[in-house]
C-alpha cells in the first residue's frame, strides 16, 4: 500500500516525460522551411531596440537618478517641505553633473583622433539630412534641382577663392 503513491508519482511523470518527447519528435518532423513562405510576414513587427549605452551618462549620475527618484517618492508620501527641499536640491545636482558630463562627452570628441565618432555624433543631432526645398542666394531662389545645384556653386566659388600662380582662371 506503501508504494502505491510512488507508483502513482512515477506514472505522472512517465506520461511528462513521454508527452514531452512526443512534442519534441513532431516540432523535429514540422516543415521549417516553409513556416515563413505560408505565413504572414507583414505582421512581424519591425521595431529596432534603441541603444542604451550613452556615454554621457557615467554610474554616477545613474546612481544620482536612483537617489532622486527615492527622494521624489518619500517627499510625495511624506508632504514635508524638508524633503521636497531634499529632492530639489538632488534634482539639481543631477542636471548640472549631466550638464557636465554632456560638455565633457563632447570636447572629448573635439579632442579626438577619430573624425568618425564626431562625425556620427553630428550625425545623431542633426534633424535635417536633406537639401531644403527652396534655396535662395543673393536674392534669387531656386525650387527645382538645376536652380538649386546653380545657386550652390555660386555661393561656393563667392567663398573660396584661390589665385595660385600657374593655374588659369578659366580652363
Amino acid at each position: 500500500m506503501n508504494s502505491f503513491p510512488i507508483y502513482l508519482k512515477h506514472q505522472r511523470s512517465y506520461m511528462i516525460i513521454k508527452t514531452l518527447i512526443g512534442r519534441t519528435f513532431a516540432l523535429t518532423k514540422a516543415p521549417w522551411d516553409n513556416v515563413f513562405l505560408e505565413n504572414n510576414i507583414e505582421q512581424i513587427k519591425r521595431h529596432l531596440k534603441k541603444k542604451r549605452n550613452v556615454p554621457c551618462l557615467t554610474s554616477a549620475i545613474r546612481r544620482l537618478f536612483l537617489k532622486r527618484k527615492r527622494l521624489w517618492k518619500k517627499a510625495k508620501s511624506s508632504q514635508l517641505q524638508s524633503d521636497w527641499d531634499k529632492y530639489k536640491q538632488c534634482s539639481n545636482k543631477v542636471k548640472s553633473e549631466l550638464n557636465k558630463s554632456y560638455w565633457h562627452h563632447i570636447q572629448s570628441l573635439k579632442n579626438s583622433d577619430n573624425p568618425k565618432r564626431f562625425w556620427s555624433f553630428r550625425k545623431s543631432k542633426t534633424k535635417s539630412r536633406s537639401i531644403p526645398p527652396e534655396v535662395s542666394f543673393e536674392n534669387q531662389k531656386g525650387t527645382n534641382g538645376f536652380n538649386k545645384a546653380q545657386l550652390f556653386n555660386k555661393f561656393f566659388t563667392s567663398v573660396f577663392i584661390d589665385h595660385s600662380p600657374g593655374v588659369p582662371d578659366q580652363l
